[in-house]
């Protein structure tokens, strides 16, 4: 055993041994939303875009780059007062979705305005008008299973 001349010439010993483990666990949910709160808020006026209609195609990119610019600010910020880590952690998941569903109002938007483009200004609008509720609806089903997962895991 390293530095102990007793047992030279000996690669092990008979100590008896303690493991002490820790439970750590965030109760408080005011903690939680302070770190989620603005990616929340981005994406509810991300999805706003699609209420700027077909013809604003410049605003609406101009707004989805505004908050995707939030929520990687705000990601930078909550990976600082939790801590770097090595592993993906739900908070990380939560911004990361964000940005996906950011990436994809904008995708849409573009879609939106060919269609109003080529004269097919009732499909644009109603493409806009399905927009905004299956990406809203999706964003929030997703987040929960997300939120879910997490609890289940511990």
């Amino acid at each position: 055993i390293f530095g102990d001349p007793a047992f030279a010439g000996q690669s092990t010993s008979d100590y008896s041994r303690v493991v002490v483990s820790t439970a750590i666990a965030r109760t408080k949910l005011l903690g939680f939303l302070k770190l989620v709160a603005g990616v929340y808020g981005a994406l509810a006026l991300s999805a706003l875009a699609f209420l700027l209609g077909p013809y604003n195609g410049r605003r609406r990119i101009n707004l989805l780059g505004g908050t995707l610019f939030a929520v990687l600010v705000k990601q930078r910020g909550a990976e600082g007062q939790l801590g770097r880590t090595e592993s993906v952690t739900m908070i990380d998941e939560i911004h990361v979705l964000a940005m996906v569903f950011i990436f994809a109002i904008a995708l849409a938007g573009i879609r939106s305005q060919v269609l109003f483009v080529r004269n097919r200004q009732e499909e644009a609008l109603r493409f806009d008008r399905r927009g905004l509720w299956v990406s809203s609806l999706s964003y929030v089903v997703l987040n929960l299973a997300l939120i879910a997962s997490a609890a289940a895991r511990g």
